[in-house]
């Protein structure tokens, strides 16, 4: 989407629409380890949930629901990541890629659907896009969301809130001038920045599993709780 030149105002929504939570839209697996590219379901019938070619994320170990409640959206896992699934054969669910983690079915539940052992999540159809925002100057109080498989930002100035990582494969800022403290939010495998204005990034989750950032003009990076159980790597970095 090329906008230079244009400015967006109000109060929208960017992106796709992201994971849906209840019964319905999970299915839970038998414990994995990583480096495995299938899983089982517990339950046959779950199968019907998911089809070749779409996206799941599959995901453990609840950080954030309450006892008995589903506190929070979207849901903080431990570990996650988004998977393609390439076969669907009784109980059986195969990906197009291994798994980086370790899933058990074994760990602690919390709460109805967003809980603690290993478990399939449906993606809708919707979040599997490719979307680049070039050149926009965006005008919205508030924070901006862009939910995606893939959601870049090239050549975007914002004025007030700026759009933040959430429920993303990969979140992309090039050359992006924002003044604000952002949230790195949940469900994140990737963030990318290259080059623009950033006052800083506020890691709020242990989602974010790759950091790879060069700003030309920033001031200090927050990396709350980023530490529980995963990792950041960060390249070509200059603070």
């Amino acid at each position: 989407m090329k906008g230079y030149g244009a400015t967006l105002k109000g109060h929208f929504f960017l992106g796709a629409p992201g994971m849906r939570t209840g019964a319905y839209f999970v299915g839970k697996v038998a414990s994995v380890s990583a480096g495995a590219t299938s899983v089982t379901l517990t339950k046959t019938s779950d199968a019907s949930k998911f089809s070749v070619g779409s996206w799941a994320l599959i995901s453990g170990y609840d950080l954030q629901g309450l006892l008995g409640v589903d506190y929070g959206y979207p849901p903080n896992w431990e570990f996650m990541e988004y998977v393609q699934i390439a076969g669907v054969d009784g109980s059986t669910i195969t990906f197009t890629a291994p798994l980086k983690y370790t899933y058990l079915s074994t760990w602690p539940t919390f709460n109805r659907w967003n809980g603690g052992p290993a478990q399939l999540n449906v993606m809708p159809r919707e979040w599997d896009t490719e979307v680049e925002y070039q050149g926009l100057h965006i005008s919205m109080p508030g924070q901006i969301y862009s939910n995606g498989r893939n959601i870049t930002f090239t050549d975007v100035t914002f004025d007030h809130a700026c759009d933040i990582p959430t429920q993303n494969k990969t979140w992309t800022y090039n050359n992006v001038t924002c003044g604000q403290m952002i949230e790195a939010d949940k469900l994140v495998e990737s963030v990318i920045i290259n080059g623009g204005t950033l006052r800083g990034i506020d890691f709020q989750s242990s989602s974010i599993d790759l950091l790879q950032n060069e700003w030309n003009d920033s001031h200090r990076l927050y990396t709350r709780h980023a530490e529980k159980g995963r990792h950041l790597e960060f390249a070509h970095s200059r603070f």
